[in-house]
């Protein structure tokens, strides 16, 4: 549903009852209560589980880029121009799309960590398929960095990363966001939470009871099916441990 920053933080002031129901509240208040409301919504884009979507993201490569000499950059202006993911957690997967096919093929691709990435002993060695992609969730102008290995040698494959879509900070008080069932209630009583110190008002335990089972029923909503990984040990029945002789394993 569609709601903005002004109509959250009015339903968070009557909720304190700090302002009453259709009485403005001043410019300075609204402002300052939009500051709360976006380091609230900053944290929640640090936890999986507050974020309600995957987004599948296709880019075209540059050919020789891609190693530590010449990373992607990433973020909004970057290489590869979407909403920085949050931290390494927030590549949940990825992909090469081979160039020239029809239809089109996407071969999966693994997404490592960084030792993983730090034992790859020739990181700008080169080919046209890479197999590997790794992300440095660095800060600078906004923008983490991507490496591929081996750093891809043409510009006729793409790249598929597949990114948790976290929520945005809200640009102004009066600007349309869509969000999920569930998150309207969410935003309201534990924006209530964080603006009754600051503005003394007193916080019942009925708001605090709302805010914690709001914000959990949005977290139990965002929970992932997840493929089970299947062990060597118990699919090959010559590969099993005997407790008992101590043989096999």
């Amino acid at each position: 549903m569609a709601t903005t920053a002004l109509t959250l933080i009015t339903a968070s002031f009557e909720v304190l009852n700090v302002f009453q129901q259709g009485e403005s509240i001043p410019a300075k208040d609204s402002q300052s209560a939009l500051g709360f409301l976006n380091r609230m919504t900053s944290g929640w884009a640090q936890q999986s589980l507050t974020i309600p979507a995957i987004a599948r993201n296709v880019f075209t490569l540059t050919a020789n880029k891609g190693g530590p000499s010449n990373p992607y950059t990433i973020g909004v202006g970057g290489d590869l121009n979407v909403v920085r993911p949050a931290n390494q957690a927030s590549v949940v997967g990825a992909g090469l799309i081979l160039g020239n096919t029809s239809p089109a093929v996407e071969m999966p691709r693994a997404v490592v960590t960084d030792s993983a990435y730090s034992n790859i002993r020739i990181k700008e060695l080169s080919n046209a398929l890479f197999t590997v992609v790794y992300y440095n969730p660095t800060t600078t102008n906004a923008r983490g960095l991507i490496q591929l290995w081996p750093v891809p040698d043409t510009a006729a494959n793409s790249l598929v990363l597949y990114l948790q879509q976290a929520l945005s900070t809200f640009a102004t008080l009066t600007t349309q966001y869509e969000f999920p069932p569930g998150y309207e209630e969410a935003f309201v009583y534990n924006l209530a939470r964080r603006l009754s110190k600051p503005w003394g008002a007193v916080l019942d335990a009925d708001t605090k009871n709302l805010a914690d089972q709001s914000l959990t029923t949005i977290k139990r909503s965002n929970l992932k099916l997840s493929d089970l990984r299947n062990d060597l040990v118990f699919s090959n029945p010559r590969a099993g441990y005997d407790i008992n002789t101590n043989l096999g394993g």
